[in-house]
């Protein structure tokens, strides 16, 4: 296959999101709020879209003028000793940041309410020996047992360790504040690994610092948290497998493969980083079959294998919260699909696709698919091309326009605090802070906001920078699958929201991958203007 058409494919990938994601972006910034969709899910700040937009821009222009300049200054460095500051340096501020986030936990944690409430109290009844309770409430829902099995294995584990100083509970809340900090380490690590570059890589740890580190969600034991470190973890074992040149590599593959379909079952997103790396890796093979067969081979033995272990693990699982499915609750994409067309909610959760399985819990599951399919037909139909267009367009929207994840825009959420003896100082001022109504709770929406469409302008800018070393061919064959899997990866979860049920709090467990996307795109954009 000639060169150029081997670039311009692996290009596709950044043109589509570009196609996508523009101009959601552009009318998101432009018109900020003023925009008919869910009202729930509208922000109070301080500043508009467009105000944050300008100060994002400044502040991107004046760390990128620092960082070349940087980059040029400190190029005589010692090259071992940068690369040793670098690993310990991320690996110190995420330890840090498990003891800070700890601090803040105890101080501002409470039992929630919601879903992960009604998790929390079925955890809790299973423990005691009794069952999960809520009716037909995960026989719809099964995507919750995952996270049900993961917090009674914490619990019993919290259980088992002698003078555990803390409510068993709040096991729940350490495992999440572990979470968060891998996701952190990870997305620095992913920079790094990617772009072999110090300062870009210091970035991205900063950065994800205070846009990852800090989300008040790791109070909320839920598998958007839970799960937070997944989708990077994924993109950083196949960066290794793209970088190294050893057989060693095979083994980073196949470590990829094993969190997409592990971490699928904790939350489906995962599985769109997942079907990404297949199709880029997929696509490589047919381009060079001959080179590529161990590749392709290690592929498949890993997906089958890891296949396997997941049946496995999910029948250990129904077996130990003594599960027995039903499929005729059981809530399925096309369902997800109907419900995401809703326009009461702009294709957030809604009570329409959970009434349509209740009023046919008769029917055989097949035909209602099948029923499911055709209402979505239908509403696709009543909106037509323009008004389908339009839709999709608020609902993304809806989706992006929102720096906190719907944090305190969905459920009920302080049901009672977590009772700490030694609390007794800084309590008021993190629950003023991250609470609604609290003092500064604007505050708090305001400079999340502020952060969130910084890494979206960083990963627009990447996109653009790609396309263009591409077309050059400045991009080595590493760097290609590496920058092509991210953009294949982004645009698979922007489709996956535009298609099915969708929220802010969606994008949560991508966050740190958006975050190491602007890292590497800071690389980008520092390589491109040394050249």
């Amino acid at each position: 296959m000639p060169k150029l058409l081997k670039r311009l494919l692996f290009t596709l990938p950044a043109v589509l999101y570009l196609c996508l994601f523009l101009p959601v972006f552009i009318t998101m910034i432009l018109k900020g709020f003023d925009i008919n969709y869910n009202p729930m899910h509208k922000l109070t700040l301080y500043h508009s879209n467009k105000e944050l937009f300008m100060v994002s821009v400044i502040v991107f222009m004046i760390i990128a003028l620092i960082m070349i300049i940087l980059s040029k200054s400190f190029s005589g460095l010692n090259h071992r000793l940068c690369i040793g500051f670098t690993i310990f340096f991320i690996v110190f501020v995420s330890a840090g940041l498990y003891f800070v986030n700890i601090y803040s936990a105890k101080r501002m944690g409470f039992y929630g309410g919601w879903d992960c409430g009604m998790i929390a109290n079925s955890v809790r009844d299973i423990f005691a020996g009794g069952d999960m309770g809520y009716g037909t409430y995960y026989l719809v829902f099964t995507n919750n047992l995952p996270i049900m099995y993961l917090l009674l294995k914490l619990y019993e584990f919290a259980a088992d360790l002698k003078n555990y100083p803390y409510e068993l509970e709040f096991i729940w809340v350490q495992f999440q504040c572990l979470m968060v900090s891998l996701s952190v380490m990870l997305s620095a690590f992913t920079v790094f690994f990617a772009t072999k570059k110090k300062l870009p890589t210091l970035f991205t740890l900063c950065f994800s610092t205070l846009i990852v580190g800090l989300t008040p969600w790791e109070v909320i034991p839920y598998t958007d948290v839970a799960s937070i470190f997944l989708p990077i973890m994924l993109l950083f074992f196949y960066v290794l497998y793209c970088k190294v040149s050893n057989p060693v590599r095979y083994a980073f593959l196949a470590l990829a493969i094993g969190t997409g379909l592990f971490g699928g079952i904790l939350k489906a997103t995962v599985y769109v980083a997942l079907i990404a790396i297949l199709l880029i890796e997929t696509l490589r093979f047919i381009i060079d079959i001959k080179e590529r067969f161990l590749s392709f081979g290690m592929l498949l033995i890993s997906v089958l294998g890891f296949y396997v272990l997941g049946l496995l693990f999910t029948n250990n699982m129904y077996k130990t919260l003594n599960y027995t499915p039903d499929d005729r609750y059981r809530a399925t994409w096309s369902n997800y699909l109907y419900m995401g067309l809703n326009e009461e909610r702009t294709g957030a959760s809604s009570g329409d696709g959970y009434d349509l399985i209740h009023e046919n819990v008769d029917m055989d599951l097949a035909d209602r698919k099948l029923l499911e399919l055709s209402l979505a037909k239908e509403r696709m139909k009543e909106k037509g091309v323009p008004g389908l267009i339009d839709f999709y367009k608020r609902k993304m929207i809806m989706t992006f326009n929102d720096g906190t994840f719907s944090w305190y825009k969905e459920g009920f959420f302080n049901i009672g605090y977590f009772d700490f003896e030694d609390l007794n100082d800084n309590k008021e001022l993190l629950r003023d802070f991250y609470e609604d109504g609290g003092k500064y709770f604007i505050n708090f929406c305001t400079d999340s906001q502020l952060l969130w469409i910084f890494n979206l302008f960083m990963v627009v800018l990447y996109a653009f920078i790609f396309i263009i070393k591409t077309l050059l061919n400045k991009n080595t064959e590493a760097n290609l699958l590496i920058h092509s899997s991210v953009f294949t990866i982004l645009t698979g979860m922007f489709l996956f929201i535009m298609l099915f049920e969708a929220r802010s709090r969606y994008l949560l467990n991508y966050l740190p991958f958006y975050v190491a996307s602007a890292g590497i795109g800071m690389s980008e954009l520092i390589h491109f203007s040394n050249d």
